[in-house]
């Protein structure tokens, strides 16, 4: 449980104590442990109240340091999904010039040929007519 959660529990029971309080006063008007039952809800009330503020200061910053961490991630997956597109991109296209490059064979030992020389890598005829 988070200490702004004890807080507001905390004041909340701190406030129904004097509303009790309160109401016990007015149905048993003078009663000594009503007049100490009020004394003790305000006291709870004057402790308790700075550190709610506290809490709920500290609350409010720890959720502007998660939205900015939310949006750090979440332009770290954007960056992620951006380099896989180009990954996919890259590999595509180096399948292409592999499959283009595989086109070209010796037409007199038949081996492949990658890119355009002019004299087979493996037999030694020239290629160009």
């Amino acid at each position: 449980m988070s200490q702004y959660k004890r807080s507001k529990i905390w004041i909340s029971v701190t406030i129904t104590l004097i509303l009790v309080t309160i109401l016990f006063t007015a149905i048993f008007q003078g009663a000594r442990w009503v007049a100490a039952l009020l004394i003790a809800g305000v006291a709870m009330l004057i402790l308790f109240f700075p550190i709610l503020i506290i809490d709920i200061k500290n609350a409010s910053g720890d959720r502007k340091i998660k939205k900015e961490e939310d949006k750090k991630i979440e332009l770290k997956r954007a960056e992620i999904e951006l380099e896989k597109e180009r990954l996919e991109v890259e590999k595509l296209k180096l399948q292409q010039g592999i499959i283009e490059e595989a086109k070209n064979h010796c037409k007199y030992c038949g081996s492949s040929i990658v890119g355009n020389p002019k004299i087979c890598p493996k037999c030694g005829v020239s290629l160009t007519e």
